[in-house]
């Protein structure tokens, strides 16, 4: 902090800021020059960007095929839709569908039997199922209790406990017992396995205190029975082959639903999808595509998942005969203006014609009728559209150029803004940012050439329709800056009586501009204009080095800014040094005067 004034009284501080204001005037008009240019290159990107939009559109008036549009209509929508393409050619055609393509399918024979209902105590589960364990004196067993590996014991009570919930509680003694309980209800198969497959240890349960248990589930043979060694849940990993593709999961942990979400997940390499129902206990393989060649072919899985497939009522093989839930994928059969044909799909293209098959033909309706013409609505409309985009972007360029520009209203510093209002900044930067592109040379070149091209005629179409002119779009005012006016009806007569000559006006290819289209004419001026838009204001994207003519200049320009902030830094320190300096005098001044006074004083 910088303090003066103390011999001297005068406002150091203010004084030299005053003076640094004057100082810093070469710098000021650098920066309002900066954000003019910035105000400039925003401009000319807003306006690149309009014109690289309307180039990508005149793309398509080059091609052929644009002013080439069919329409289709059928006779029975049911059976058949039609979708024409530029390449179809106009005329009537009959369509008989005799069969649809379809996928393979394949579906469970029966209900799958779980015989679990998710849920319910034991008793109610297997109540009435004659599937009862009595003790030795011929009671129904209802309770009592369990011994795990001589460690742990598990009490239960049917009238209260469900199958799940037995294996909640052996579960809950898993770092005790290291077995662990897995019952899967879609299986109805109550599985013990140790936590770790490498011990290989038995797996010791024994009832204990029994007043009872129910043996539906079919958890024991015997309570008091010892049960083989189990070497883990590996055992009853499960590989599916379908199509040739291996899929693997595990029938003591997985849901039907998860199995099915498993299979789902091969679908691109199968071709298969794979779905379970629990209202109707079944199982449904089908196709993702149709056709004869369509197949759900298990050939290849291993007897254990041949034993799921048998499990689920399915059979390996479409050929085995035991896989009476199957239905081979068929070929669409069609007869099109008297030729048989066989398609894969349901959805196929000949001729430009684009057939999607909904239904079969009947005895009542033998053939469907179908009708291909010139879809000249569609030509109108993409002409109307190139029209609307054209004086859209006249209007927004014409409108940078004819802006006024308002010499009296600059850049406003940081000062000049921290001693306005925010809606004072607002207004006054609306007329500091007006005319950046006032008549500017690129955008009057452009549009000169963009005028010349809309308004001349192709020497190489013998018709009377050789010019935008001719087929009703044309300019009217002068004032209006180059807009072009449609005569809708005039268009429309001119698409009805000769499309070819209407098409030849925007796509024809020559070697200068009487006899090169309009499409592509227009094309080439309007990237030519972006090309010396960019090489003027570079591009949004650019990242890195600035080569455009604005860029160059806000590179020099920020060059200089940069050295005079060093420089306006060097003249504060001289000002300063300089008071600081008279300040020196003076004190030392005041001191001999305040000396010799005293001396007067004494003498």
């Amino acid at each position: 902090m910088k303090i003066g004034g103390l011999a001297s009284g005068m406002d150091t501080d203010s004084i030299v800021k005053d003076m640094m204001k004057v100082a810093k005037m070469p710098l000021d008009k650098l920066n309002q020059e900066k954000q003019w240019l910035e105000w400039q290159q925003e401009d000319y990107r807003e306006i690149n960007k309009s014109l690289f939009s309307f180039r990508d559109k005149l793309f398509d008036l080059k091609l052929q095929g644009t002013f080439q549009a069919k329409s289709a209509s059928t006779s029975q929508d049911k059976v058949a839709t039609v979708t024409a393409g530029n390449s179809a050619t106009p005329g009537n055609y009959e369509l008989q569908v005799n069969e649809l393509a379809k996928g393979a399918f394949r579906t469970s024979t029966g209900k799958i039997d779980t015989g679990y209902i998710e849920g319910q105590t034991l008793a109610e589960q297997y109540s009435g199922a004659g599937w009862t364990k009595t003790t030795e004196e011929g009671k129904e067993v209802i309770k009592g209790q369990i011994r795990i590996n001589d460690k742990v014991t598990i009490e239960f009570d049917a009238e209260t406990d469900s199958i799940k919930d037995i294996a909640a509680k052996i579960n809950e003694k898993m770092e005790t017992t290291g077995v662990t309980a897995v019952f899967n209800a879609d299986t109805n198969k109550f599985f013990l396995a140790n936590v770790d497959s490498s011990f290989g240890k038995e797996i010791k349960v024994e009832g204990i205190d029994l007043e009872g248990t129910n043996n539906g589930a079919k958890l024991l043979t015997s309570l008091d029975a010892q049960m083989s060694t189990i070497k883990g849940l590996a055992d009853f990993e499960t590989k599916l082959k379908i199509n040739g593709t291996e899929i693997t999961f595990n029938r003591a942990t997985d849901s039907f639903e998860q199995i099915a979400k498993k299979i789902n997940e091969h679908e691109k390499d199968t071709g298969v999808r794979a779905s379970y129902d629990k209202g109707t206990e079944r199982f449904f393989f089908s196709t993702s595509t149709t056709g004869a060649d369509a197949k759900i072919d298990f050939s290849g899985t291993t007897d254990k998942g041949l034993e799921f497939l048998d499990t689920i009522k399915i059979g390996a093989t479409m050929e085995s005969g035991t896989d009476k839930g199957k239905v081979a994928g068929l070929n669409a059969k069609v007869t099109l203006n008297g030729t048989d044909f066989e398609m894969a799909e349901n959805k196929f293209t000949i001729n430009g014609l684009t057939y999607e098959l909904k239904g079969v033909n009947t005895t009542e309706n033998p053939t469907t009728s179908i009708v291909i013409t010139n879809d000249t609505g569609a030509v109108f409309d993409k002409i109307k559209e190139f029209v609307e985009d054209y004086n859209k972007l006249l209007e927004q360029v014409n409108g940078k150029m004819d802006e006024k520009k308002y010499r009296s209203f600059h850049a406003l510093s940081k000062e000049e803004k921290e001693a306005m209002t925010d809606k004072e900044v607002e207004l006054w930067e609306e007329k500091a940012k007006s005319g950046t592109l006032r008549n500017d040379s690129t955008l009057r070149d452009l549009l000169g050439k963009m005028r010349m091209a809309t308004s001349s005629y192709l020497k190489d179409i013998d018709s009377e329709y050789n010019s935008l002119k001719s087929i009703g779009i044309a300019t009217q005012n002068y004032y209006e800056g180059g807009k072009l006016h449609l005569d809708e009806d005039k268009l429309k007569k001119a698409l009805n009586e000769d499309p070819d000559a209407v098409q030849k006006i925007f796509t024809l290819k020559g070697e200068d501009d009487k006899s090169l289209g309009i499409g592509d004419s227009l094309y080439d001026i309007v990237n030519n204009g972006t090309k010396a838009v960019v090489e003027k204001a570079g591009r949004v994207s650019i990242k890195g080095v600035d080569d455009s003519f604005l860029g160059k200049r806000l590179k020099n320009m920020q060059k200089s800014i940069a050295s005079w902030e060093d420089r306006l830094v060097r003249i504060e320190d001289r000002y300063w040094s300089q008071f600081t300096a008279m300040e020196k005098a003076l004190s030392q001044m005041n001191s001999q005067s305040s000396w010799l006074a005293q001396q007067f004083s004494q003498g």
